[in-house]
Protein backbone atom coordinates (compact mmCIF):
# COMPACT_ATOMS: atom_id res chain seq x y z
CA UNK A 1 0.00 0.00 0.00
CA UNK A 2 1.47 3.10 -1.13
CA UNK A 3 2.02 5.99 1.34
CA UNK A 4 1.40 9.79 0.60
CA UNK A 5 4.11 11.22 2.33
CA UNK A 6 2.81 14.98 1.35
CA UNK A 7 -0.70 14.58 2.59
CA UNK A 8 1.59 13.04 6.05
CA UNK A 9 3.60 16.21 6.18
CA UNK A 10 0.41 18.19 5.59
CA UNK A 11 -1.01 16.72 8.78
CA UNK A 12 2.04 17.51 10.80
CA UNK A 13 2.22 20.38 9.95
CA UNK A 14 -1.36 21.57 11.03
CA UNK A 15 -1.17 19.87 14.37
CA UNK A 16 2.28 21.42 14.91
CA UNK A 17 0.22 24.95 14.19
CA UNK A 18 -2.44 23.78 16.60
CA UNK A 19 0.06 22.89 19.08
CA UNK A 20 1.68 26.69 18.73
CA UNK A 21 -1.66 28.61 18.35
CA UNK A 22 -2.84 26.94 22.03
CA UNK A 23 0.64 28.23 23.66
CA UNK A 24 0.57 31.54 22.21
CA UNK A 25 -3.14 32.20 22.97
CA UNK A 26 -2.33 30.42 26.42
CA UNK A 27 0.69 32.87 27.17
CA UNK A 28 -0.46 36.37 26.04
CA UNK A 29 -4.03 36.30 27.48
CA UNK A 30 -2.47 35.81 30.66
CA UNK A 31 0.11 37.95 29.93
CA UNK A 32 0.14 39.27 34.11
CA UNK A 33 2.75 39.15 36.87
CA UNK A 34 -0.21 40.69 39.01
CA UNK A 35 -3.49 40.44 38.91
CA UNK A 36 -6.32 42.99 40.79
CA UNK A 37 -8.45 41.07 42.79
CA UNK A 38 -12.20 41.50 41.59
CA UNK A 39 -15.26 42.16 42.80
CA UNK A 40 -15.94 37.99 42.69
CA UNK A 41 -14.69 38.57 46.26
CA UNK A 42 -11.36 36.92 46.29
CA UNK A 43 -10.61 38.59 49.66
CA UNK A 44 -12.99 37.40 52.66
CA UNK A 45 -13.22 40.14 55.12
CA UNK A 46 -14.35 38.80 58.81
CA UNK A 47 -15.64 42.04 60.10
CA UNK A 48 -15.84 42.43 64.19
CA UNK A 49 -18.64 44.54 65.65
CA UNK A 50 -19.05 45.91 68.83
CA UNK A 51 -22.56 44.92 69.60
CA UNK A 52 -25.03 42.07 68.46
CA UNK A 53 -26.77 44.21 66.28
CA UNK A 54 -23.79 45.38 64.60
CA UNK A 55 -25.05 49.04 65.02
CA UNK A 56 -22.97 52.20 63.02
CA UNK A 57 -20.92 49.91 61.04
CA UNK A 58 -23.71 50.39 57.92
CA UNK A 59 -21.44 52.72 56.34
CA UNK A 60 -18.29 51.28 56.63
CA UNK A 61 -19.03 47.60 55.60
CA UNK A 62 -21.25 49.26 52.24
CA UNK A 63 -18.07 51.35 51.49
CA UNK A 64 -16.06 47.64 51.75
CA UNK A 65 -18.38 46.05 49.14
CA UNK A 66 -18.03 48.75 46.63
CA UNK A 67 -14.09 48.44 46.69
CA UNK A 68 -14.92 44.73 46.46
CA UNK A 69 -14.76 42.92 49.60
CA UNK A 70 -17.00 40.25 50.75
CA UNK A 71 -17.96 41.31 54.37
CA UNK A 72 -19.33 39.12 56.75
CA UNK A 73 -19.93 41.09 60.25
CA UNK A 74 -19.53 39.18 63.16
CA UNK A 75 -20.49 40.06 67.12
CA UNK A 76 -19.77 38.70 70.39
CA UNK A 77 -22.68 37.63 72.83
CA UNK A 78 -22.23 35.50 75.66
CA UNK A 79 -18.58 34.85 75.31
CA UNK A 80 -19.16 33.83 71.54
CA UNK A 81 -18.77 34.53 68.01
CA UNK A 82 -21.55 35.00 66.16
CA UNK A 83 -22.07 35.90 62.31
CA UNK A 84 -24.77 38.26 61.90
CA UNK A 85 -27.62 36.68 60.03
CA UNK A 86 -26.07 33.70 60.63
CA UNK A 87 -24.46 31.16 63.28
CA UNK A 88 -21.47 30.58 65.56
CA UNK A 89 -17.78 30.97 64.42
CA UNK A 90 -15.62 28.24 65.48
CA UNK A 91 -12.72 29.22 63.54
CA UNK A 92 -11.31 31.93 61.26
CA UNK A 93 -10.57 29.71 58.34
CA UNK A 94 -11.57 30.67 54.90
CA UNK A 95 -11.45 34.26 55.79
CA UNK A 96 -8.16 36.05 54.50
CA UNK A 97 -8.49 38.74 57.26
CA UNK A 98 -10.00 40.25 60.40
CA UNK A 99 -11.04 44.04 60.46
CA UNK A 100 -11.81 45.89 63.88
CA UNK A 101 -13.75 48.68 63.59
CA UNK A 102 -16.88 50.72 64.26
CA UNK A 103 -15.65 50.73 68.30
CA UNK A 104 -12.52 50.44 69.93
CA UNK A 105 -13.38 47.72 71.96
CA UNK A 106 -14.92 45.80 68.83
CA UNK A 107 -12.14 43.13 68.95
CA UNK A 108 -10.40 44.15 72.29
CA UNK A 109 -13.45 42.00 74.04
CA UNK A 110 -13.23 39.24 71.25
CA UNK A 111 -9.61 38.81 72.21
CA UNK A 112 -10.14 38.60 76.34
CA UNK A 113 -12.77 35.09 75.60
CA UNK A 114 -11.54 32.14 76.54
CA UNK A 115 -10.05 29.53 74.23
CA UNK A 116 -9.91 32.51 71.97
CA UNK A 117 -10.22 31.93 67.83
CA UNK A 118 -9.03 34.90 66.88
CA UNK A 119 -5.85 35.05 68.84
CA UNK A 120 -5.55 31.92 67.67
CA UNK A 121 -6.12 32.56 63.73
CA UNK A 122 -3.51 36.14 64.15
CA UNK A 123 -0.67 34.01 66.24
CA UNK A 124 -0.78 30.60 64.74
CA UNK A 125 -2.52 30.84 61.27
CA UNK A 126 -1.24 34.00 60.14
CA UNK A 127 -4.50 35.64 59.76
CA UNK A 128 -3.88 39.66 59.11
CA UNK A 129 -5.69 41.51 61.43
CA UNK A 130 -6.40 45.49 60.40
CA UNK A 131 -7.81 47.65 63.82
CA UNK A 132 -9.34 51.10 63.00
CA UNK A 133 -9.77 53.16 66.06
CA UNK A 134 -8.47 56.15 67.85
CA UNK A 135 -7.22 54.16 71.21
CA UNK A 136 -5.25 50.55 70.66
CA UNK A 137 -7.24 48.24 72.55
CA UNK A 138 -6.45 45.33 69.84
CA UNK A 139 -2.87 46.00 70.18
CA UNK A 140 -2.45 45.72 73.85
CA UNK A 141 -4.98 42.30 74.20
CA UNK A 142 -2.32 41.02 71.94
CA UNK A 143 0.71 42.46 73.98
CA UNK A 144 1.88 44.22 70.53
CA UNK A 145 1.92 47.62 73.10
CA UNK A 146 2.08 47.88 76.54
CA UNK A 147 -1.29 50.61 77.16
CA UNK A 148 -3.80 52.00 74.39
CA UNK A 149 -2.38 55.28 74.18
CA UNK A 150 -4.28 58.01 74.33
CA UNK A 151 -6.05 60.49 71.86
CA UNK A 152 -7.33 64.21 70.88
CA UNK A 153 -10.82 64.80 69.63
CA UNK A 154 -9.83 68.15 67.81
CA UNK A 155 -7.41 66.85 65.38
CA UNK A 156 -7.92 67.01 61.38
CA UNK A 157 -5.50 65.54 60.11
CA UNK A 158 -2.53 62.54 60.10
CA UNK A 159 1.04 64.06 59.79
CA UNK A 160 4.61 62.61 59.35
CA UNK A 161 3.46 59.95 56.63
CA UNK A 162 6.08 57.50 55.89
CA UNK A 163 5.60 57.98 52.33
CA UNK A 164 7.54 55.23 51.56
CA UNK A 165 5.17 52.45 52.95
CA UNK A 166 2.67 50.94 50.55
CA UNK A 167 -0.12 51.84 52.40
CA UNK A 168 0.88 55.35 52.45
CA UNK A 169 3.23 55.65 49.36
CA UNK A 170 0.25 58.15 47.30
CA UNK A 171 -0.19 60.14 50.33
CA UNK A 172 2.31 63.61 51.19
CA UNK A 173 3.69 63.90 54.29
CA UNK A 174 0.09 65.77 55.70
CA UNK A 175 -3.44 64.22 54.84
CA UNK A 176 -6.04 65.85 55.67
CA UNK A 177 -8.92 63.28 57.13
CA UNK A 178 -11.81 66.34 57.49
CA UNK A 179 -14.64 66.39 55.28
CA UNK A 180 -16.45 68.44 56.63
CA UNK A 181 -15.50 71.21 59.57
CA UNK A 182 -16.23 69.02 62.82
CA UNK A 183 -12.90 67.77 64.79
CA UNK A 184 -12.50 64.05 64.85
CA UNK A 185 -10.66 61.17 67.03
CA UNK A 186 -7.13 60.67 66.44
CA UNK A 187 -5.14 58.55 68.87
CA UNK A 188 -1.44 58.32 69.40
CA UNK A 189 0.72 55.62 71.64
CA UNK A 190 4.21 56.55 72.52
CA UNK A 191 7.15 54.45 70.76
CA UNK A 192 8.83 52.93 73.73
CA UNK A 193 5.10 51.52 74.46
CA UNK A 194 5.37 49.42 71.62
CA UNK A 195 6.90 45.89 72.29
CA UNK A 196 7.92 44.53 68.57
CA UNK A 197 10.54 46.62 67.86
CA UNK A 198 10.20 45.58 63.68
CA UNK A 199 7.48 47.70 63.63
CA UNK A 200 6.91 50.87 61.13
CA UNK A 201 5.04 54.09 61.69
CA UNK A 202 3.10 54.60 59.20
CA UNK A 203 1.85 58.56 60.20
CA UNK A 204 1.47 60.36 63.57
CA UNK A 205 -0.63 62.77 64.99
CA UNK A 206 -1.76 66.11 63.16
CA UNK A 207 -2.78 69.38 63.22
CA UNK A 208 -5.25 70.37 65.37
CA UNK A 209 -9.19 71.79 64.41
CA UNK A 210 -7.56 75.46 64.59
CA UNK A 211 -5.05 74.76 61.78
CA UNK A 212 -2.21 75.55 63.82
CA UNK A 213 0.99 73.12 63.22
CA UNK A 214 2.01 74.17 67.22
CA UNK A 215 -1.24 73.62 68.92
CA UNK A 216 -2.24 70.06 70.28
CA UNK A 217 0.55 67.73 68.66
CA UNK A 218 1.63 65.06 70.58
CA UNK A 219 4.93 64.19 71.73
CA UNK A 220 7.35 63.91 69.01
CA UNK A 221 7.85 59.88 70.16
CA UNK A 222 4.13 59.50 69.60
CA UNK A 223 2.68 57.82 66.37
CA UNK A 224 -0.53 57.19 65.32
CA UNK A 225 -0.21 54.72 62.89
CA UNK A 226 1.82 51.48 62.28
CA UNK A 227 1.85 48.26 60.33
CA UNK A 228 3.75 44.52 61.25
CA UNK A 229 4.86 42.12 58.78
CA UNK A 230 4.24 38.61 59.48
CA UNK A 231 6.28 36.46 61.68
CA UNK A 232 7.29 39.71 63.67
CA UNK A 233 5.38 38.95 66.84
CA UNK A 234 7.11 37.21 69.76
CA UNK A 235 3.91 35.24 69.99
CA UNK A 236 2.60 32.02 68.27
CA UNK A 237 3.47 29.79 65.21
CA UNK A 238 3.04 32.07 62.23
CA UNK A 239 1.43 35.63 63.58
CA UNK A 240 0.14 37.58 60.60
CA UNK A 241 0.15 41.26 59.89
CA UNK A 242 -1.04 43.82 62.13
CA UNK A 243 -2.26 47.38 61.03
CA UNK A 244 -3.44 49.77 63.56
CA UNK A 245 -4.74 53.24 61.98
CA UNK A 246 -5.25 55.69 65.14
CA UNK A 247 -8.41 57.12 64.10
CA UNK A 248 -12.18 56.66 65.19
CA UNK A 249 -14.40 55.58 61.95
CA UNK A 250 -18.16 54.12 62.47
CA UNK A 251 -21.27 55.38 60.96
CA UNK A 252 -21.78 58.45 63.09
CA UNK A 253 -18.73 60.14 62.11
CA UNK A 254 -18.45 58.12 58.83
CA UNK A 255 -19.69 61.81 56.82
CA UNK A 256 -16.66 63.63 58.68
CA UNK A 257 -14.23 61.39 56.80
CA UNK A 258 -13.03 61.89 53.41
CA UNK A 259 -12.05 59.73 50.57
CA UNK A 260 -8.70 60.19 51.71
CA UNK A 261 -8.92 58.64 55.23
CA UNK A 262 -11.41 55.55 53.62
CA UNK A 263 -8.62 54.95 51.17
CA UNK A 264 -6.39 54.26 53.90
CA UNK A 265 -8.61 51.83 55.11
CA UNK A 266 -8.79 49.67 52.07
CA UNK A 267 -5.14 50.47 51.23
CA UNK A 268 -4.34 48.43 55.07
CA UNK A 269 -6.35 45.54 54.27
CA UNK A 270 -5.03 45.24 50.32
CA UNK A 271 -1.30 45.29 52.06
CA UNK A 272 -1.98 43.27 54.86
CA UNK A 273 -3.50 40.30 52.55
CA UNK A 274 -1.85 40.50 49.06
CA UNK A 275 1.67 42.51 49.80
CA UNK A 276 0.31 45.51 47.84
CA UNK A 277 -2.04 48.42 48.67
CA UNK A 278 -3.62 48.16 45.01
CA UNK A 279 -4.87 44.52 45.86
CA UNK A 280 -2.69 42.71 43.48
CA UNK A 281 -2.01 39.13 43.89
CA UNK A 282 1.41 37.80 42.60
CA UNK A 283 2.50 34.35 41.99
CA UNK A 284 4.48 32.23 45.05
CA UNK A 285 6.54 30.18 43.25
CA UNK A 286 6.81 26.73 44.98
CA UNK A 287 3.38 26.41 46.48
CA UNK A 288 1.10 24.41 43.73
CA UNK A 289 -1.74 27.42 43.78
CA UNK A 290 -2.09 29.77 40.97
CA UNK A 291 -1.59 32.82 43.50
CA UNK A 292 -2.61 35.41 40.88
CA UNK A 293 -5.10 33.81 39.05
CA UNK A 294 -4.00 33.39 35.48
CA UNK A 295 -4.02 29.27 35.00
CA UNK A 296 -0.46 29.34 35.59
CA UNK A 297 0.39 27.48 38.62
CA UNK A 298 4.60 28.19 39.87
CA UNK A 299 7.43 27.57 37.60
CA UNK A 300 4.54 27.83 34.48
CA UNK A 301 4.16 31.49 35.08
CA UNK A 302 5.93 34.09 33.58
CA UNK A 303 6.54 35.63 36.66
CA UNK A 304 8.33 32.71 38.32
CA UNK A 305 10.29 32.85 35.28
CA UNK A 306 14.04 33.97 36.99
CA UNK A 307 13.16 32.27 40.67
CA UNK A 308 15.87 29.86 41.16
CA UNK A 309 13.82 27.33 41.91
CA UNK A 310 12.10 27.02 38.94
CA UNK A 311 15.70 27.00 36.94
CA UNK A 312 14.17 24.68 34.01
CA UNK A 313 16.47 21.62 34.23
CA UNK A 314 19.96 22.94 34.86
CA UNK A 315 19.97 24.93 32.28
CA UNK A 316 20.63 29.16 32.34
CA UNK A 317 17.62 30.86 31.16
CA UNK A 318 16.88 31.10 27.12
CA UNK A 319 18.54 27.58 27.08
CA UNK A 320 16.42 24.09 26.91
CA UNK A 321 17.84 20.72 27.87
CA UNK A 322 18.61 18.23 24.78
CA UNK A 323 20.23 14.53 25.16
CA UNK A 324 18.51 13.13 27.70
CA UNK A 325 19.03 16.37 30.09
CA UNK A 326 22.92 16.19 29.37
CA UNK A 327 23.26 19.42 26.80
CA UNK A 328 21.33 22.81 26.60
CA UNK A 329 20.51 24.75 23.30
CA UNK A 330 20.34 28.22 23.08
CA UNK A 331 16.68 29.38 21.99
CA UNK A 332 17.64 32.70 21.78
CA UNK A 333 14.71 34.07 23.34
CA UNK A 334 14.72 37.06 25.84
CA UNK A 335 11.07 37.83 25.97
CA UNK A 336 9.79 36.15 29.48
CA UNK A 337 6.46 35.58 28.07
CA UNK A 338 7.32 33.79 24.97
CA UNK A 339 10.11 31.98 26.89
CA UNK A 340 7.50 30.84 29.31
CA UNK A 341 5.31 29.51 26.77
CA UNK A 342 8.37 28.00 24.81
CA UNK A 343 9.39 26.09 28.32
CA UNK A 344 5.58 24.69 28.69
CA UNK A 345 5.87 23.51 25.55
CA UNK A 346 9.17 22.03 25.94
CA UNK A 347 8.98 20.38 28.66
CA UNK A 348 5.12 18.62 27.56
CA UNK A 349 6.18 17.20 24.17
CA UNK A 350 7.13 14.48 23.42
CA UNK A 351 7.86 15.51 19.49
CA UNK A 352 12.08 15.27 17.86
CA UNK A 353 14.05 18.48 18.49
CA UNK A 354 13.78 19.34 14.85
CA UNK A 355 10.26 19.48 15.68
CA UNK A 356 10.45 21.33 18.62
CA UNK A 357 12.41 23.74 16.94
CA UNK A 358 10.01 24.64 14.23
CA UNK A 359 7.46 24.85 16.93
CA UNK A 360 10.12 27.66 18.86
CA UNK A 361 10.49 29.32 15.01
CA UNK A 362 6.64 29.74 14.77
CA UNK A 363 6.67 30.93 18.27
CA UNK A 364 9.08 33.76 17.83
CA UNK A 365 7.69 34.60 14.63
CA UNK A 366 4.71 35.06 15.41
CA UNK A 367 4.77 37.19 18.56
CA UNK A 368 7.19 39.38 16.66
CA UNK A 369 4.46 40.15 13.46
CA UNK A 370 2.70 43.48 14.37
CA UNK A 371 -0.34 41.98 15.17
CA UNK A 372 1.10 40.61 18.62
CA UNK A 373 3.26 43.58 18.69
CA UNK A 374 0.00 46.52 19.11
Amino acid sequence: MSVDRNRIWLVVGIAITVIAFSFIFFSFSNNVTGMAVSRGGQINLAFICYNQGCTYTDYIREYLVDEGFDVTRMYLVGGELYALGGGKVTSFNGYSAVVCAGHYLACSNVLKVRDNILKEAYRNNGVPIISVAHRAYTSSSLEITNGVGADDNFKTSIGSVDTTHDIMKEFSDEVRLQATRKPLYVGYINTNNIYETEYVALFGPGNSHSGSTAESRALPSSISGFALESGVTDFGRNPGKFVHLGFFMDDYKWELYNTDARKIVRNSICWAVTGSSECLVFEKCGDRIDNDGNGKVDCDDVACLRDPMCKFENCDVGKLPIKENTRCIDVRVTDDTLLTSINSMWKKSSQSLLEKMSIVAYLKKESASPSRSR
